[in-house]
């Protein structure tokens, strides 16, 4: 991104990467899809932050959360059949909703996908069930990349915040996975942040 860039040229740059044919089981065209994409997310973000594109539009911000969710698929290949060592735990619409808010998290955190052991556990449990082990004990919940979230006011793509809301839906098929006292450290938190 050059020294000026309207929000018609950064929309036309995101759709044009959005549009873009890959052959999805060719993984290294995948792997460079990827890669592309964030590219364009990344120049797209620090233009902004710079104050070289004015405020976004709605359609760039919806753009934005696009490139980040393709580059989420495309990491964990969801688009290449690819399937987790365990089914996703409600299913997989479930599991796709939770994963387009784990990639507004990263984008939020200005992490390009999970890392480390967080990706590992999503790989192999999916996303519903990895955000559940992040708060299965109690020493766990409130702290690493709740509290980065909590200090951007991003609450609402915490562990805490989506296994509180999925246990208020569906009672012990989530909690039933959760050690003795989570429900109630997780409420805590989440009150205490004013998040519920």
């Amino acid at each position: 991104m050059s020294v000026k860039y309207s929000n018609e040229q950064a929309v036309k740059a995101a759709k044009a990467i959005i549009d873009k044919e890959v052959d999805e089981k060719d993984k290294e065209a995948a792997k460079d899809y990827r890669s592309r994409i964030l590219s364009v997310a990344n120049n797209i973000r620090t233009a902004l932050a710079d104050g070289k594109i004015e405020d976004a539009t709605e359609e760039l911000n919806e753009l934005l959360r696009t490139l980040d969710k393709e580059a989420m698929r495309l990491q964990f290949g969801v688009r290449f059949d690819a399937k987790t060592e365990h089914p996703p735990l409600l299913g997989e619409e479930i599991d796709e909703e939770v994963m387009e808010t784990v990639a507004e998290a990263c984008a939020v955190l200005g992490l390009n996908a999970p890392i480390g052991y967080t990706g590992r556990m999503f790989q192999r449990w999916g996303f519903m069930m990895g955000m559940i082990r992040q708060v299965n004990e109690v020493k766990k919940i409130g702290t690493g990349g709740f509290e980065a979230l909590a200090e951007m006011n991003h609450l609402q793509c915490s562990a805490e915040y989506i296994v509180y809301h999925k246990a208020q839906e569906y009672g012990e098929e989530v909690t039933q996975h959760l050690g003795k006292g989570c429900m109630e450290r997780i409420e805590e938190v989440l009150k205490q942040h004013k998040a519920i």
